[in-house]
């Protein structure tokens, strides 16, 4: 039968169960993926809480530079109390060129956000974005997906 480790073994063998190695790749370790994706001791605190002491990020999939005051950046929103900094913030055209790059900013930096603007130009199209996000606790994640733009 398969033992834990996806192995095809006999109950009775000594290896039934043993062979497997942990998420971090170490023999027999100990290490698991918790509730929030993430490889961790399930003895350490962070174990299955990281994801809720970050809080809940929201990336919107559409904007519009319009100039009309509603949606006029690429804007994401943290929904916790806590302190939280973008690490690095990268747009990327279809094509893979870096349209846009800030790093080490708030939240509530209006002026760090992408406004749309490649060479000086807004160019309707769906883009590319890296983000990584610095949460409170020192924990960082990375974000990473497309942003449609339209005018």
């Amino acid at each position: 039968i398969l033992d834990k480790c996806g192995v095809c073994l006999l109950p009775n063998d000594p290896q039934f169960n043993k062979v497997c190695a942990d998420c971090l790749g170490t023999p027999n370790g100990l290490n698991l993926i918790d509730s929030c994706g993430i490889c961790l001791n399930p003895t350490d605190p962070k174990f299955g809480r990281s994801c809720a002491i970050e809080g809940e990020i929201v990336i919107p999939n559409i904007f519009s530079p319009n100039g009309d005051g509603k949606n006029d950046f690429f804007k994401i929103f943290y929904l916790a109390k806590n302190n939280a900094k973008v690490l690095d913030y990268i747009v990327f055209d279809r094509w893979g060129n870096m349209v846009y790059q800030n790093k080490n900013f708030g939240f509530d930096s209006e002026q760090s956000w992408w406004n749309g603007e490649s060479q000086n130009k807004i160019i309707q199209g769906v883009y590319t974005y890296l983000i990584e996000v610095e949460f409170e606790t020192g924990f960082s994640r990375k974000y990473f997906g497309s942003i449609t733009l339209i005018l």
